[in-house]
C-alpha cells in the first residue's frame, strides 16, 4: 500500500486581516486536495486543541463504562435519528451521535458530568469551521460570493459523531465499510492509532494522522453540485491490531428540504450527470438501508442512484401490483387495489398482463382538486425515481413484508 501525504491547509491567515499571500496559498492547497483526492487536512483551524483533547478524554471515559450503563441513552428503535448512544451489529464500532443543540433528538449521559457541555461547544466549533471552509471552496470553485453559505444555510442538519473502534479479531477487518458521505463536507479529528483511509484510482491510501489536524472530505452534495469536478471522497476504517481507535466525526450537512442538482455553469459543457434530487429522501433512503444492509457492498445506494444514464432518455416500465399513480393523483380518493395470487392446487395457472404505465420523467403528485380540503397526502415525486426502488428492492427483497417499498415511502405523516 502506498503511503500518500494530503494536502495540507493552513487556516490561521482568515483569522486576521491581510496576509493575501497565505490566502492564496491556502486556496490553492484547499483546491488540490479537492480535485485531485477529495480529501484534504487542515491546521490552525481555530479549533481549539485543549477542546479536542477534552472530547476525547471524556469520550473515552463514558466508553469505558459497562453496557448496561451506555444504553441508557440508546435511541428508541422507531426514532427518525439514531441520536445517542449504539453498538454495532459486528462487534467492531461503539459510537455516540449528536443533533444540532437546537434540536429535541439528543440524549446525553448523565456521567461524566461534563460529556453534554463539552460536546455541544465542540458542535459549535465545527460548525465554524465547516462555514469557514465552505466559505474558501466556495472562491475556489470560481461561484458567486457566499453562494454556498446562502444555499447552505441550515445548520439544524449537522451532525456530530464519536467513533471507537474495537481491535480487528482478523486481519483485514473493517470498522466502517468503503463508502461516500451524503454531506456537503465532513471534518474528522482521529487519534494517533490510524485506521482511516480513502481510494484514489483503485488503490487505498492511508491518512496518517497529524497532531492537531483535522482531515475534511468533500460529500456527494459537492460531488452533484459541481457535475464530477470535485469527487466525493470513497473511504473506509481498518479496524486496528491490538489497539482501541477513537475519532470525533463531524457532517457538515445540507437541510432536508433542500434540491441538490448540477449548477449550470459545471454542464455546459457535458450536460449534468445527476438528476434533480431532495435531499431529505436521498438521506432517509441510507438511514433505511442502514437498518436493514444489503448483502453484498456493491447493492448500498450511493449517489450514484441519481446518475444520469444513457437508459434516462427512454421510457420506464415495470409491471405494479397496484396502480398507485392514481392513489397518488387523486389523494385517496380512489385508493389503489392490494390483490394477490393464490397458486391451485395440482394445477398450473396462466395470466396475461398488461401494465399501462407512466412515462418515466412524469412527475407525480395529488391534483389540486383533491387537496382542497385535506391537503396534499404524498410528497411529489418522479415516476422513474419509484420505479428504480421498486427494481432495486425486486432484486434484493428485504426479509420483512413490512419493509417493502410501497407509494406509502412518499405520504406526508404528521411529522412533516
Amino acid at each position: 500500500m502506498t503511503n500518500s501525504t494530503i494536502p495540507t491547509v493552513v487556516l490561521s491567515p482568515f483569522f486576521c486581516e491581510g496576509n493575501e499571500e497565505g490566502k492564496k496559498k491556502a486556496r490553492k492547497m484547499l483546491s488540490q486536495g479537492c480535485s485531485e483526492y477529495g480529501v484534504f487536512q487542515v491546521v490552525n483551524h481555530g479549533v481549539p486543541l485543549g477542546l479536542l483533547s477534552r472530547a476525547m478524554d471524556t469520550s473515552k471515559t463514558f466508553f469505558a463504562y459497562p453496557a448496561e450503563e451506555k444504553h441508557k441513552i440508546s435511541p428508541d428503535p422507531v426514532a427518525l435519528f439514531p441520536a445517542g448512544y449504539n453498538y454495532s451489529r459486528d462487534k467492531l464500532k461503539e459510537d455516540f451521535f449528536m443533533c444540532s443543540p437546537t434540536t429535541t433528538y439528543n440524549v446525553f449521559p448523565s456521567d461524566p458530568p461534563e460529556f453534554r457541555n463539552v460536546m455541544e461547544e465542540l458542535f459549535a466549533n465545527f460548525s465554524n469551521l465547516g462555514q469557514l471552509v465552505e466559505g474558501i471552496l466556495n472562491d475556489c470553485l470560481g461561484l458567486p460570493p457566499n453562494f454556498l453559505k446562502n444555499y447552505n444555510h441550515d445548520r439544524d442538519a449537522d451532525l456530530l459523531a464519536v467513533f471507537k473502534y474495537l481491535p480487528a479479531t482478523k486481519v483485514g477487518d473493517l470498522g466502517n465499510a468503503p463508502h461516500r458521505d451524503a454531506s456537503s463536507i465532513t471534518l474528522l479529528f482521529q487519534d494517533e492509532v490510524g485506521g482511516l483511509e480513502f481510494q484514489k484510482n483503485g488503490e487505498w491510501l492511508p491518512v496518517t494522522p497529524t497532531e492537531g489536524a483535522i482531515v475534511v472530505n468533500v460529500g456527494d452534495v459537492i460531488q452533484v453540485l459541481t457535475n464530477n469536478k470535485i469527487m466525493s471522497a470513497t473511504h473506509r476504517v481498518v479496524s486496528p491490531k491490538g489497539r482501541t481507535r477513537l475519532s470525533l466525526a463531524y457532517n457538515y450537512n445540507l437541510g432536508g428540504n433542500t434540491w441538490v442538482e448540477p449548477l449550470s455553469q459545471f454542464t455546459q459543457e457535458s450536460g449534468p450527470k445527476y438528476r434533480r434530487y431532495l435531499q431529505k429522501e436521498y438521506v432517509a433512503l441510507r438511514l433505511k438501508q442502514k437498518a436493514h444492509p444489503p448483502s453484498r457492498n456493491e447493492d448500498r445506494i450511493s449517489i450514484d442512484y441519481y446518475a444520469i444514464s444513457a437508459q434516462d432518455f427512454g421510457c420506464s416500465s415495470l409491471a405494479l401490483e397496484n396502480d398507485e399513480r392514481v392513489q397518488v393523483l387523486t389523494n385517496k380518493k380512489i385508493m389503489s387495489g392490494i390483490h394477490r395470487v393464490v397458486s391451485p392446487k395440482g394445477r398450473n395457472r396462466l395470466s396475461f398482463v398488461y401494465s399501462y404505465n407512466l412515462e418515466g420523467n412524469t412527475w407525480v403528485e395529488p391534483l389540486s382538486q383533491f387537496t382542497q380540503g385535506t391537503g396534499p397526502k404524498y410528497r411529489g415525486y418522479l415516476q422513474k425515481d419509484y420505479v428504480a426502488l421498486r427494481l432495486k428492492q425486486k432484486a434484493h427483497p428485504p426479509s420483512r413484508n413490512e419493509d417493502r417499498i410501497t407509494v406509502d415511502y412518499y405520504a406526508i405523516s404528521a411529522l412533516e
